[in-house]
């Protein structure tokens, strides 16, 4: 069996187990985790594909040493389609987190109410920590949009956050130790 098939069973045995024990208990701690571990995954698999050595250390946090401070980038990806009425609430409580490491990627797909006018105040808002992606024609899935949000991400871990909800300002300072 190859690596990549390897990788990719181990990938659905952890998934198939995070929704079996993890998502009935808590969904949002769910998807953080698998978003987490599918990265990690294709990373050791682009490692290993260009000759490095397999670094399995990512896999294994408890080995982290305790009195070590771990402050991954978070990416928070937005993807949206006509909810400018939802945006300002939601991106106020993205902007608003106590957890600062992270970059906000905001996706636009073709929207016609103004959602993609509100993204960009925000992009603007804060360009030192956003990224901006403007669809042109609606790709009719948010399948597409999390890919291109996940293409364009660059931190440790991946949140999905839908842009028609809020979270507490704490909600990053709480799970990102998990």
């Amino acid at each position: 069996m190859s690596l990549r098939a390897t990788l990719r069973r181990l990938g659905r045995q952890s998934r198939d187990f995070s929704l079996r024990h993890v998502q009935p208990i808590a969904p949002a701690v769910h998807y953080f985790l698998f978003f987490r571990l599918r990265r990690l995954l294709a990373r050791l698999h682009a490692n290993f594909s260009r000759g490095q050595a397999l670094d399995i250390r990512g896999l294994l946090p408890a080995m982290r040493p305790a009195q070590e401070e771990w402050q991954p980038l978070v990416s928070i990806i937005v993807p949206a389609f006509n909810h400018a009425s939802y945006l300002d609430q939601r991106l106020e409580s993205i902007y608003g987190q106590s957890y600062r490491n992270m970059e906000v990627i905001l996706l636009d797909d073709a929207s016609t109410d103004g959602s993609a006018a509100v993204l960009g105040a925000w992009a603007q808002r804060y360009p030192g920590m956003t990224r901006l992606h403007v669809c042109v024609r609606k790709s009719g899935s948010p399948f597409s949009l999390w890919g291109r949000g996940l293409d364009m991400a660059h931190g440790e871990l991946v949140w999905f956050a839908e842009c028609d909800d809020f979270c507490d300002p704490a909600f990053l300072e709480h799970l990102v130790p998990l």
